[in-house]
């Protein structure tokens, strides 16, 4: 793995920023202060050649997307790491503060909030959707508030091209946060735009009531409760809510 001070093209490893299910992000820097964000697959993942291949497909149609909105992509190239390469997504560094470290210090958001956050990730979904893609990952950690009050999109690194010559089905991952996902997601089947927009009305719920429509840890139990069991009306929880506004959106 790159360690601080490592040199990548014209950039220099500052910073760990975090560690997830497909891969680790660094920040980097230039001389004139310039900054950037490197995603590097995890290297034991580079034996799926599916898997890889479609890390490039995708990271090359996020790549067009041209809202603000989205976190944008800059390139997508193999990363030496030593005795293992792996791939890196260079993208654009954000600065701010994540909808779950909001949601963290335990606060229940007002209507008006989350509809600002609705209206963001709402239109940073058409922008990706017109592209051709699926998010699939749509969660607090993934929605970031800048300094300015701007709603950003992150991590298209887990996105799915919806629509493709080159069919990449067998991989055997999971793809998306088991708490936010689709039932369609969980069960496999096979996804269209709507699986982001359940997701947004999971995060739009835990936001206005300071819980998740469906609670359990069991993968199991999750599937079934959120196939079968309706959810307790956010305006129940949270009375402060309108009966046109959060409360009319079923995750």
């Amino acid at each position: 793995m790159l360690s601080l001070g490592d040199k990548y093209l014209d950039y220099t490893v500052t910073a760990f920023i975090g560690r997830g299910g497909m891969g680790t992000v660094l920040l980097l820097e230039k001389e004139d202060g310039e900054k950037a964000a490197l995603k590097i697959l995890h290297p034991h993942l580079m034996d799926d050649e599916e898997l890889v291949q479609r890390f490039y497909l995708e990271a090359e149609v996020a790549g067009r997307i041209k809202s603000p909105l989205v976190c944008k992509v800059f390139d997508v190239r193999r990363v030496s790491l030593g005795e293992k390469d792996s791939h890196g997504i260079l993208m654009e560094y954000v600065e701010g503060e994540s909808l779950a470290d909001m949601m963290e210090q335990g606060e229940v958001y007002g209507e008006d909030w989350a509809l600002q956050v609705a209206d963001g990730v709402l239109e940073a979904l058409v922008a990706i959707h017109k592209a051709g893609l699926l998010h699939r990952d749509i969660k607090p950690e993934n929605i970031l508030i800048t300094p300015d009050d701007t709603i950003k999109l992150l991590d298209l690194g887990l996105a799915k091209v919806m629509e493709s010559s080159i069919k990449l089905s067998k991989t055997g991952y999971f793809i998306g946060t088991y708490q936010y996902a689709s039932p369609e997601q969980l069960t496999g089947e096979d996804l269209d735009p709507s699986c982001d927009i359940y997701s947004l009305g999971t995060v739009l719920y835990e936001l206005t009531t300071g819980v998740r429509p469906h609670k359990s840890s069991d993968l199991r139990e999750l599937i079934h409760d959120k196939v079968n069991v309706p959810i307790r009306p956010p305006g129940r929880i949270n009375p402060t809510l309108t009966p046109f506004s959060i409360c009319s959106l079923r995750t």
